[in-house]
């Protein structure tokens, strides 16, 4: 382990991944009620009113349990915000994402570093998309993000963290810099000039630090691992009834291990536990009024210091499931509230079948594909800078269409849309 003294100051970084499935009607291209969300409309007005607008305007209370402060928690933590989720909370919550846009303004001025990070687009399973998909979702993800923000991202959040070899390969060659990751999906580690690897269960990693991860193609992606003891309190210790004591548990943790990461559901602070908010509001201000200790955001927490550690990540692990990335494609034994007959043998088949149409689709979309475009399979690629802005779309078509097609042309769109579906069937908690 490198010398404490020489590192910088001990640090706390709170990562909320704020997401929702788009439950857009594809036909109609609107969202239906969802009378389960009682008494909201549907499930996100629900959590927008519960978290995301909340999380903007946070209260901190004075002894008698007035308002005395409002604080855009955002601009404080570290976040990744879903394009199924910023499509949204562009149609019905517009003030919700201005005030996202913001608070990583002020990260970035504040810190160098923005608080936002991208996310895959439809939040797949990295791992068991193929080639194809896994490209395409990692840079709309990436596109996304940089139309709603202004700016690239520099870290991907990669769905329930699952991760693979061909994953990390598919985020570096897209540009993305870092990922975060649980500490158990570190298999192995070394230290600056060492040969030998170090499997992961037998050292300590909880000396909060990023790691170089050297991928066989030459090239390579840093991963910052949060700590699950710490997230695990926040999620289902109760640890956000009082935000004091949040915070001093994660100044005690950071003084020992440099950084105290912690990486939860966004919809903790809220939503998940009523009032949230205003917990974490308020161990982010004891925080920042201690001077031993910095408030900072994953990318600008990885620029303190050179990365001169190595890590080998554990092939198709998750933070979600103890068998890895079965719980998406086999029978894994991870069980909800079924009785002693319930079980999931269901998924191999379902997934097998939703392969089986994503196949033929492809196969039967192809000849319309070179009929419209000149790169058919760069124009998909592309298709991520114009998604969710229809009025760009004639102008950026007519630099990619083939000879003799119009600009715009309505069934050109068609068939990128239709890839679009093909893989939004994917989406992890469909």
């Amino acid at each position: 382990m490198s010398d404490p003294a020489s590192r910088p100051s001990p640090a706390v970084c709170f990562h909320g991944h704020f997401y929702q499935p788009s439950r857009i009607d594809p036909w109609t291209q609107s969202w239906d009620p969802q009378p389960s969300a009682a008494p909201f409309r549907d499930w996100n007005t629900r959590i927008a009113a519960e978290c995301y607008g909340p999380n903007l305007q946070a209260r901190l209370l004075d002894e008698q349990g007035r308002t005395r402060d409002i604080i855009n928690t955002y601009s404080r933590i570290s976040f990744d915000v879903g394009p199924t989720l910023i499509q949204w909370l562009e149609h019905n919550a517009p003030w919700i994402l201005e005030g996202l846009i913001e608070a990583d303004r002020e990260s970035l001025h504040r810190t160098g570093h923005g608080a936002a990070m991208a996310q895959a687009y439809h939040h797949p399973i990295l791992p068991l998309c193929d080639a194809q998909d896994r490209d395409l979702e990692i840079r709309w993800g990436l596109d996304a993000f940089e139309r709603c923000f202004g700016r690239p991202s520099e870290g991907l959040w990669l769905p329930e963290t699952a991760v693979d070899t061909a994953t990390l390969i598919a985020c570096a060659e897209a540009g993305v810099e870092f990922v975060v990751l649980s500490a158990q999906q570190i298999e192995a580690i070394r230290g600056p000039g060492a040969t030998a690897w170090q499997a992961a269960d037998a050292v300590d990693l909880i000396d909060g630090r990023g790691y170089r991860v050297q991928l066989p193609n030459g090239a390579h992606i840093s991963v910052l691992p949060y700590a699950m003891d710490l997230s695990a309190g926040i999620s289902f210790g109760g640890w956000l009834h009082d935000g004091e004591n949040l915070a001093q548990r994660l100044l005690a943790a950071a003084k020992t291990r440099g950084l105290a990461l912690t990486a939860t559901d966004g919809e903790s602070y809220g939503h998940h536990h009523a009032y949230g908010e205003m917990a974490l509001a308020r161990a982010l201000e004891v925080l920042a009024d201690d001077p031993s200790v910095q408030v900072t955001n994953a990318a600008a927490f990885l620029r303190q210091e050179a990365i001169t550690w190595e890590a080998r990540v554990r092939e198709e692990s998750s933070w979600s499931c103890a068998h890895g990335v079965e719980r998406w494609r086999s029978d894994c034994g991870c069980r909800a509230d079924g009785g002693r007959d319930w079980h999931q043998a269901w998924r191999g088949p379902l997934r097998s079948a939703l392969e089986s149409l994503r196949d033929a689709g492809r196969e039967a979309l192809a000849p319309a594909g070179a009929q419209w475009f000149c790169d058919p399979q760069a124009a998909l690629r592309d298709y991520g800078q114009v998604l969710e802005t229809p009025d760009a779309f004639a102008a950026w078509h007519e630099v990619r269409r083939s000879p003799g097609v119009s600009p715009g042309h309505p069934e050109a769109k068609q068939w990128l849309d239709a890839h679009r579906h093909l893989m939004a069937m994917f989406t992890s908690c469909a």
